[in-house]
C-alpha cells in the first residue's frame, strides 16, 4: 500500500510540470543573460522534441520559452525562435 502510494505521488509531481514558474517578457527584458540560456535550451528541446506544450495548450515550460524569445526580440538582441515567428508576430 506504501509502495503504490509513492508511485502515485511521484507521478503526479511528474504531471504537474515540477511547479515551473511563468516569467513576464518584462521580466526577460530585465534579464537578458536569462533570457539567452532559456531560449538555447528551448531551442535545443524543440529540434529533439522533448519542449513540452504548444501554442494553444502552453505549458510553464512552453511560455518560458515564448516570453524569452519575445523579449530577446524585442530588445533587437536575436531572431525568434524558427517556427514561432507567427506567434511573436501576434504578440
Amino acid at each position: 500500500m506504501k509502495t503504490s502510494l509513492i508511485y502515485l505521488t511521484g507521478i503526479l509531481f511528474l504531471l504537474t510540470g515540477c511547479g515551473q514558474d511563468v516569467q513576464s517578457v518584462d521580466y526577460f527584458k530585465a534579464h537578458l543573460d536569462e533570457a539567452k540560456a532559456v531560449k538555447d535550451e528551448c531551442k535545443i528541446k524543440k529540434e529533439n522534441g522533448t519542449l513540452q506544450g504548444t501554442q494553444l495548450s502552453p505549458s510553464p515550460e512552453y511560455q518560458n520559452c515564448m516570453n524569452a524569445s519575445s523579449a530577446l526580440f524585442h530588445s533587437g538582441g536575436s531572431k525568434p525562435i524558427k517556427g514561432d515567428e507567427k506567434v511573436l508576430k501576434t504578440w
